[in-house]
C-alpha cells in the first residue's frame, strides 16, 4: 500500500511540476511573442483603415462639389436677406407714411361732417 501512495505522490508532483512549468512557458510565450504580435496586427489593422478612409475622403469629389455650392448659395442667400431686410424696412416707413395721411383725412372729413351737421359719431384717437 505505501507503494501505491508512493507511487500516486510522485505522479502529483509529476503533474504540479508539469502545470508550473507549461504555465510559465505559456507566460513567455504570451509575454515575448503573443502580445507584440497582436499589437503589431492591431497597428496594420488602423492603419490599413486610415488608408481606405484617406481614399474615401480624396476620391469623394462630388460629396467636396456640394460642400463648395452650398457654400456659394449660403453667402448669395446672405446677400439676398440683407436687401430683403431693406425692402422691408422701405415698406414699413411707407405704410406708416400712408397711415399718417389716412388718419389727416379722416380728421378732415370729421371736420366737415361737423361744420355741416352731419356727424352722427364722436371719433376718438386712439393712441
Amino acid at each position: 500500500m505505501d507503494l501505491i501512495i508512493n507511487k500516486i505522490g510522485n505522479l502529483a508532483s509529476l503533474i504540479g511540476s508539469l502545470t508550473v512549468v507549461g504555465s510559465a512557458l505559456l507566460w513567455i510565450y504570451n509575454r515575448f511573442i503573443g502580445k507584440p504580435r497582436e499589437l503589431k496586427r492591431e497597428r496594420n489593422e488602423q492603419r490599413k483603415h486610415q488608408q481606405t478612409m484617406d481614399m474615401i475622403i480624396k476620391e469623394n469629389k462630388p460629396l467636396n462639389e456640394s460642400i463648395k455650392q452650398l457654400n456659394k448659395w449660403l453667402s448669395e442667400s446672405q446677400a439676398d436677406r440683407k436687401q430683403l431686410n431693406k425692402i422691408a424696412e422701405k415698406n414699413i416707413q411707407q405704410l406708416d407714411n400712408h397711415e399718417k395721411r389716412l388718419d389727416n383725412h379722416n380728421d378732415r372729413l370729421i371736420i366737415l361732417e361737423t361744420k355741416n351737421g352731419i356727424q352722427t359719431f364722436k371719433y376718438e384717437r386712439k393712441k
